[in-house]
């Protein structure tokens, strides 16, 4: 029976996922959410150690992580997992998370790459501080690919997919979009779900490569949720006296939002919450108000969400007609030759 239109032929090693791994989608979720909090504490000790040389001479001085010092603290929280932190090449991307294949055999992810914007100071790749929202913003990404390895496979598999460049089109210009000045949800899904099906019939999709394409676009429109939310809710700045302690008192992510690099935001979110006179205000913004104004009113997020999970339950269900009617037929072809 066809069930998750996953191929079985890509598979995922065990050195590109986090073992021992189950449970649902909320489960996983905050596995990966507690792994990010904890990368971020450990970048943010470094950080503040570095910072205090650095300040102490002058203060206006950005401090920065290095490649080698991500790479260390990732290499303890994902013990076992073939990773790299490497320079992002391709000035279009900001940064990215991919799977790597293993060499000489295309159907299977035996790690991952990570790529940041680092810069050269000397022979160290860095990252400055005011980078650290990007920062927060991939490496939850890769831990949502550890602990969702099936999305790992099928992303491998996208990239041997018939026209796999028109069908990242549609995720990247029709799905994964921002919708500043629209505010109907309803009129938001129809055109997605519109798009969609325009985009599938033109290019002739079967509904096997629906599955897997439909269940690619919800795992990424789910991580990019994720990531949006842990890059607004962890502060901006390593150097900010006390925030650890914000972060570790905290457990349902409602942190206060901290770091200059959010202040431009200010005349903007006081037309509605208030008048906001400076950083000090900027700290009784809580979470859920800035994730809304930011992130969710603007993807809707959760709505693409439920109506990819809704075309993919749809699409399962004409696969397995068509199934159950060619075993009817094949019975009905036994019975008569007999």
């Amino acid at each position: 029976m066809y069930v998750n239109g996953l191929n079985t032929i890509n598979r995922v090693e065990k050195t590109a996922k986090l073992l021992g791994v189950t449970g649902s989608v909320a489960d996983r979720n905050k596995i990966a959410s507690n792994l990010n909090k904890r990368f971020y504490l450990a970048i943010s000790d470094v950080m503040e150690k570095r910072a205090e040389k650095i300040k102490a001479k002058n203060p206006e001085k950005l401090t920065h992580i290095t490649a080698k010092e991500i790479d260390s603290q990732l290499k303890k929280l994902a013990q076992g997992v073939v990773f790299s932190v490497e320079r992002n090449e391709n000035e279009k991307l900001v940064a990215q998370v991919a799977p790597k294949q293993l060499l000489g055999d295309v159907n299977s992810v035996y790690g991952h790459s990570i790529e940041f914007p680092f810069k050269a100071q000397g022979q160290t790749d860095i990252l400055d501080e005011n980078k650290l929202n990007i920062l927060a913003h991939e490496i939850r990404h890769f831990f949502d690919a550890l602990v969702n390895p099936k999305s790992s496979a099928r992303e491998n598999a996208f990239e041997r997919l018939k026209n796999k460049s028109q069908h990242w089109d549609l995720y990247t210009d029709k799905v994964y979009i921002v919708h500043n000045n629209e505010k109907d949800k309803a009129k938001i899904v129809s055109q997605t779900k519109n798009h969609i099906e325009t985009h599938f019939g033109k290019h002739k999709t079967t509904l096997r490569d629906q599955i897997d394409i439909l269940q690619l676009f919800r795992y990424h429109l789910q991580t990019e949720l994720n990531a949006a939310k842990d890059e607004i809710s962890f502060p901006m700045r390593a150097n900010y006296k006390g925030f650890k302690k914000d972060i570790k008192e905290d457990t349902e992510l409602k942190i206060r939002i901290i770091g200059t690099d959010l202040e431009f935001n200010s005349e903007k979110i006081a037309t509605k919450k208030g008048k906001i006179k400076g950083l000090a205000d900027f700290k009784k913004l809580d979470y859920d108000y800035n994730y809304k104004s930011q992130y969710g009113e603007n993807y809707y997020y959760d709505e693409k969400i439920s109506l990819i999970s809704d075309m993919i339950a749809q699409t399962i269900a004409k696969v397995r007609a068509r199934q159950k009617n060619v075993l009817k037929l094949k019975q009905e072809k036994k019975a008569l030759s007999t």
